[in-house]
């Protein structure tokens, strides 16, 4: 079956005769199988095409609880282009597993002003064959306020990308942010801009009114004060200078706190159990930290330095999903 769940012949067993459905064609022979059909083997109320000829056949019943399987890979699908006013705007779209549920997220910026709004809601994924050509969002809100209303239904389309599948947002095309998001490959992937060659300075020619001053470019070696002239015994080379003398340099500004190390790291249950990551030292507000990289991609889909990057309000409704809050 399409969600690769398998059936048996043996499961399709009439439930007025008792006949067991056979393979005619060898290991190869099928049979059309409808929803419906399969929803009447759990109920067993399955029938046989005999006798479903001599009794009128039930209509199948809604499918429920049936599972939908997703085949579009869950995560953070990120892309930014040209936006209005020659500006840039960014989009992010993640697909969460529990629920069907999708993140939407809007970022413009121009030369004098920025925005961004957050919508949540439901996604399906629309088919031709086996292939997903249409991902369809509906907004259900926007929790923190501004932003499309509810019921607007988005259209992504997919394409395929060189490893996963690419949706297209209103244009922009938003790649899956595995590992190394597509978006820095690309930056780097770019030729760095050659610096141009230093150009001679031509060499200033001394006129009249440029003569050195009497003494200009010599080692001084007296002074005119308003006594006459003395001998001068100690030239001050210190108070002009930038250079600093080790008494007088400036205290060294305090380390960065360093990050957890591979010993330090404990697992979400751990990090969520205050007798266990309390006695161990770890900083209550940076408890993500403390996850391993791998662990850290799977509970958030995204890698700890673009979290970083987040704004605190996702940051934090992040940790609050997981409890680490």
């Amino acid at each position: 079956m399409m969600n690769g769940s398998h059936m048996h012949w043996d499961c399709f067993k009439c439930s007025s005769c008792g006949t067991a459905e056979k393979a005619s064609g060898g290991a190869a022979s099928s049979m059309k199988l409808l929803r419906g059909k399969v929803e009447q083997v759990k109920e067993g109320t399955y029938k046989c095409a005999n006798c479903l000829s001599g009794s009128p056949a039930e209509p199948p019943k809604p499918a429920g609880d049936v599972k939908v399987t997703r085949s579009l890979p869950f995560g953070t699908y990120y892309g930014k282009g040209d936006g209005p006013d020659g500006g840039e705007i960014m989009y992010s779209v993640r697909l969460i597993e529990e629920g069907d549920q999708c993140w939407l997220d809007r970022t413009t910026k121009t030369a004098i002003d920025s925005g961004s709004w957050h919508a949540e809601g439901k996604y399906v994924e629309e088919r031709s064959g086996d292939k997903v050509t249409c991902v369809k969002f509906t907004v259900a809100g926007t929790p923190f306020g501004g932003g499309p209303e509810k019921g607007k239904v988005y259209e992504f389309a997919v394409e395929k990308g060189d490893t996963n599948e690419v949706l297209v947002v209103e244009g922009v095309k938003c790649p899956l942010q595995a590992g190394v998001p597509d978006i820095e490959i690309e930056e780097m992937m770019k030729a760095t801009p050659a610096v141009p060659e230093a150009k001679a300075v031509p060499k200033a020619e001394v006129t009249e009114a440029s003569q050195p001053l009497p003494g200009e470019g010599q080692a001084t070696k007296v002074m005119a004060g308003g006594h006459g002239v003395m001998e001068r015994t100690q030239v001050d080379t210190v108070s002009h200078s930038v250079v600093k003398t080790p008494a007088e340099a400036a205290p060294a500004a305090p380390a960065a706190a360093a990050g957890p190390t591979s010993a330090d790291f404990l697992s979400l249950e751990e990090l969520k159990d205050t007798a266990v990551w309390k006695p161990k030292g770890v900083d209550a507000g940076r408890r993500e930290e403390y996850l391993a990289d791998d662990e850290f991609r799977k509970t958030f889909g995204t890698t700890k330095a673009e979290f970083a990057k987040l704004a605190k309000w996702k940051r934090d409704k992040e940790k609050k999903a997981h409890g680490l809050y």
